[in-house]
């Protein structure tokens, strides 16, 4: 959940002067009071209610409040929307209805709307502290305030996720008090409470009378995208480039085809402006996002597009993504990143073509929050909000995810192109920073013919020498499913060592899902191991002893097998799978690293360079001889029902699964010290039946 940063509320006619200009007239005139009801029968009555109220002010020209519900699977209250709206765009009747319509709303119509307003019923804890929670309130209270907020955080996203906004004003009605915020990325910035009883509601229509005078840039709005009509010429020139070429490449036409599927016309098509610093100002023309979209209101809100030149409309489509980044000098702007590694010839690594940061634009609610506290509270350091400034990047390749490989091989191909671009950047003094699923990525390599690996968002890179500087933001970057173990834990010594550990994760996550194995209570071992928590010690406390133990089925007294079976057939075949191998392998060298032997075997500095991980996965290249399954991808298992297996109690761990998997892990680091194969099944078999044997002369003396 979205936490917003508690700050002091601002006084509210301070407020509305310091984002608007005075007006030359004389402030307006109106009632003292207005006259809202104490109960509401449902949501809807409290938002038409309301808002009727301020439509009849008529401050708003060519403006009107609108109250609209639409048709969706969440509670009912959320299916209320109210915002101001151009009377020439207003949503159909069918939607401003007191009945509940079939049609939803789409994005093409949310798109217009402009000032938000939420209701939410009078609650006295909020009269003085709009956001935020105190250790020494009440546990119900903290938890209605964490509910408040995430429901106010629901009711603004969808205005960063359908509009081009820099920020935006919003109402927040409480009862029949009201505060005015401003949202940005980094948080809301909220007015003290404005009494519309006793004689406050001049301020809110002053604030209102200001608004409407207002230019869209002064309420948001970002001057640098363009909306482009649907029925323009220059959407139908988009409609002309989506059909695919004859004698283009099958990465072209993938791009193309991509391209064609975002021209919804549900959604609004943009014309972007990117201003970079080498080539000036360049257009490209989007329309419905990529696969690459966050809804969220507060952070990086990073949308990814398939995009046209609008200067070359003919040329293939690229990739542009538009975010906010962390306004943090320590960490190198990703298009200067890409810059430094294409021209070093770092292989596997997204092509550059323009970026550049959006018009100087850049959110100012850490500008109020110090206002707010000043230097006396340094005890409140931690959860400030974060400064983020509004950046653009156009790369040339256009990717396909890592799940969407044919089988096994192909996988396992992708691995060794991100590890050889993530060496050769390592070599250049470059980390990645966030090795996670979704930033291992497919792109057609036109020289080879060829599906390959690339590694992206290179935006939480940083220098080598800097990695160990715990004063900067990058201590708390990555996604902390796929963190090592040292860096959840907080004691890590080797970013190389974390960032390979990062990889084997990744790699488990898409073989647990579309490869078939052994593994039959997946639904809980894939929560233990990726779901999402808040804590990093959940994930370093389960694949801490996943390592230790040598398997991360060691709870359920196996070792993790892949199988060697193809699509369509009934039962896999009595051959071993070559990713076996690099699983097994990976896993001793962890197991040994953190066990630490004595002697230790050689495996321990595995992972202290990238040459073995490398060698390892070199199997899966198109040269190599080496033996695979034709069609070995599985549909998602985690959508598809599983027997599930009751696990074991923690003392019942402790006295067999791991004392076993430990017995196997240590076996193959021993192995792979002598040059023997290590086959993990047969080991684990022979402890349990020493075990087994102790047993039975123990209770032959009884």
């Amino acid at each position: 959940m979205t936490v917003l940063a508690d700050t002091i509320p601002m006084d509210p006619m301070k407020f509305i002067d310091f984002y608007f200009s005075t007006p030359s007239d004389s402030p307006i005139r109106t009632s003292s009071r207005m006259w809202m009801k104490s109960d509401y029968k449902t949501d809807f009555e409290r938002y038409s209610h309301t808002t009727n109220l301020i439509n009849r002010a008529r401050l708003l020209p060519d403006h009107s409040f609108i109250t609209i519900r639409e048709q969706t699977s969440e509670s009912d209250h959320l299916r209320v929307w109210t915002a101001l709206w151009p009377n020439d765009g207003k949503p159909p009747p069918t939607l401003t209805a007191d009945k509940v319509s079939n049609k939803d709303i789409t994005p093409l119509l949310l798109s217009t709307m402009d000032l938000p307003v939420i209701c939410q019923e009078w609650w006295e804890p909020l009269s003085e502290r709009p956001f935020g929670t105190c250790h020494w309130e009440p546990e119900a209270m903290q938890e209605k305030s964490k509910k408040l907020q995430e429901d106010i955080v629901k009711r603004l996203e969808p205005i960063f996720q359908y509009q081009q906004r820099v920020f935006c004003f919003a109402l927040l009605f409480f009862g029949h008090a009201a505060r005015i915020l401003r949202v940005d990325r980094s948080g809301i910035i909220a007015t003290k409470l404005i009494d519309c009883y006793t004689g406050q509601t001049s301020l809110l229509f002053e604030f209102l009378r200001r608004y409407s005078r207002a230019t869209l840039e002064q309420r948001g709005f970002d001057p640098t995208v363009q909306a482009i009509p649907h029925d323009s010429a220059l959407a139908q020139e988009m409609r002309g480039r989506a059909e695919v070429r004859a004698g283009e490449s099958e990465g072209a036409a993938y791009a193309r085809s991509l391209f064609a599927q975002s021209l919804s016309e549900r959604w609004p098509w943009w014309k972007y402006r990117v201003d970079d610093a080498t080539c000036g100002e360049r257009f490209f023309l989007v329309a419905q996002p990529h696969d690459l979209i966050s809804s969220r209101l507060i952070g990086r809100g990073m949308r990814g597009y398939i995009a046209l030149d609008a200067a070359d409309l003919d040329a293939p489509p690229v990739f542009f993504k538009d975010t906010w980044r962390w306004a943090d000098d320590k960490f190198t702007v990703e298009g200067t990143t890409l810059a430094t590694l294409n021209q070093a010839g770092v292989r596997f690594v997204p092509t550059l073509v323009c970026h550049g940061d959006v018009a100087k634009q850049r959110t100012r609610t850490l500008e109020n929050w110090k206002l707010s506290w000043g230097s006396w509270r340094t005890d409140l350091d931690e959860k400030k909000p974060l400064e983020h400034v509004h950046y653009r990047i156009v790369v040339k390749e256009v990717c396909k995810q890592l799940k969407e490989f044919t089988n096994g091989r192909m996988l396992a191909y992708g691995f060794w192109c991100c590890i050889t671009a993530h060496s050769d950047a390592w070599k250049v003094g470059i980390m990645h920073g966030d090795i996670s699923s979704g930033n291992l990525m497919f792109y057609y390599d036109d020289a080879t013919e060829t599906w390959c690996g690339m590694l992206i968002d290179w935006e939480v890179a940083r220098r080598i020498t800097q990695a160990h500087d715990e004063d900067t933001l990058a201590a708390c970057v990555g996604t902390i499913q796929f963190k090592s173990v040292a860096v959840s834990e907080g004691r890590s010594e080797n970013y190389l060592e974390d960032e390979l550990e990062s990889f084997f994760w990744v790699f488990v996550f898409f073989v647990l899902r579309f490869l078939p194995h052994n593994a039959e209570d997946l639904t809980k071992l894939f929560d233990q191991l990726f779901n999402t928590r808040s804590d990093d010690s959940l994930y370093a406390e389960f694949k801490g002893q996943c390592v230790y133990d040598g398997d991360i089925l060691a709870q359920w007294h196996e070792c993790f097998k892949i199988f060697w079976q193809n699509e369509g057939e009934d039962a896999p075949v009595n051959r071993d799978h070559p990713l076996n191998t690099v699983h097994a392998r990976i896993m001793s060298w962890l197991h040994s690293h953190r066990r630490r032997f004595w002697p230790k075997p050689p495996g321990h500095k595995a992972l202290s360079s990238h040459k073995a991980i490398l060698d390892l996965f070199k199997c899966s290249s198109p040269s190599a001889e080496q033996d695979w399954p034709i069609a070995d991808k599985t549909a998602d298992q985690l959508k598809v029902p599983r027997k599930l297996v009751k696990p074991p109690s923690p003392k019942q761990l402790t006295a067999k699964g791991r004392k076993s998997a430990r017995l196997a892990a240590g076996a193959a680091a021993r192995d792979e010290a002598l040059g023997t194969p290590h086959k993990p099944e047969k080991r684990v078999a022979r402890a349990k039946t020493r075990k087994d044997s102790v047993k039975a002369r123990k209770r032959a003396r009884r």
